[in-house]
């Protein structure tokens, strides 16, 4: 649905007068990124398709929308936040952010004026701390942080002992599809690296999450008439499949970690369903590169909206030579205000 003040600023946009505003180009840099919307996710809703086309020209910079085009685009994204921040009474410290906050200082994440907060049946999500301006930096995150679809092969690279149990479990399977790898690197953690910085992130994430994959029977019973049943019957015969792939290896070279099938898939479900509620959909491979799914730690606290303050992530190269990937507003933000961005 287009909500009525989008509406009202498609209007004004389109109302202006003695405004010096090549439309055409304009247009044509829209209908460019449509289409890159398509092609990344075909059958992507239209609705997500426009709120793409306009977050990435007022992201892309230059002359891809005229300045005072993105201004007035700016304003009607901007209102969300105002309308968080004159709830930010209702707003109380996340129990977890001291944690969070170590971690992130632990492990070169910057993160500004951002904090983790609760706001009742919102659950929790990050806000800011004061003021911020469009077009500031509010969080960088490492690079080496961010899990891939790759993460899973560089992980058994730098450990070939799992990376030997791994490859001959899996040989049968013909291929992993991106979000099961990541949520495999996710449930060998504890083997890859257990002392590194997701073995402690990991205690931060929530023990449910809302995937379909953990509904009870009586749940989905209830959504028959939808597709939700299905796909989620599909989605975890399909991770069921690999679980018997790997439950026994693993249970004999891991035993302390994988003894109990039964809760090892469990792990597995958990994880997955980390993935697919947590990750984000980005291009991070360069010019021309397809978009895959990467879950960004910290950046992950954020809750998703169509219309997020947050601008889409770029990788930049800091002054010490490490690559980090940099989230900057797309608006004016006042402290308190819930920072939210489009996943994708």
């Amino acid at each position: 649905r287009a909500s009525p003040s989008y509406c009202t600023t498609s209007i004004r946009i389109r109302a202006w007068t003695g405004c010096h505003v090549d439309f055409e180009a304009m247009e044509a840099t829209l209908r460019s990124l449509r289409s890159e919307a398509r092609q990344a996710q075909p059958g992507i809703a239209e609705v997500h398709i426009e709120r793409y086309a306009v977050y990435r020209a007022l992201t892309l910079g230059g002359d891809a929308l005229p300045p005072i085009v993105a201004d007035e685009l700016r304003r009607f994204f901007a209102a969300d936040a105002g309308e968080g921040a004159r709830t930010g009474a209702a707003l109380a410290a996340d129990p977890q952010w001291e944690e969070l906050r170590s971690w992130a200082d632990a492990h070169g994440v910057e993160y500004g004026g951002l904090a983790l907060a609760r706001a009742g049946s919102a659950g929790r999500g990050l806000i800011t701390t004061r003021d911020v301006a469009p077009g500031e930096v509010c969080l960088r995150v490492p690079e080496r942080l961010i899990l891939s679809p790759s993460s899973l092969n560089e992980g058994c690279a730098a450990n070939p002992a799992v990376g030997e149990v791994v490859g001959a479990a899996l040989s049968e399977a013909g291929g992993l599809h991106p979000d099961v790898a990541i949520a495999l690197t996710l449930l060998l953690m504890p083997l890859l690296a257990p002392s590194g910085p997701w073995s402690s992130y990991a205690r931060l994430l929530p023990a449910t999450l809302p995937n379909a994959l953990n509904w009870s029977d009586a749940q989905l019973e209830r959504v028959r008439a939808t597709a939700i049943p299905a796909q989620t019957t599909a989605a975890r015969t399909a991770l069921g499949e690999y679980w018997t792939l790997l439950s026994a290896p693993l249970g004999a070279a891991a035993p302390a970690e994988f003894s109990d099938e039964a809760a090892g898939f469990d792990r597995l479900l958990h994880c997955y369903s980390v993935v697919e509620s947590r990750g984000m959909s980005l291009a991070l491979g360069g010019e021309g590169e397809a978009r895959a799914t990467y879950v960004v730690p910290f950046a992950d606290m954020a809750n998703h909206s169509a219309r997020g303050a947050l601008g889409t992530p770029t990788i930049e190269e800091g002054p010490s030579g490490e690559r980090h990937l940099v989230f900057r507003s797309l608006c004016a933000l006042p402290a308190g205000a819930p920072v939210e961005l489009y996943y994708g």
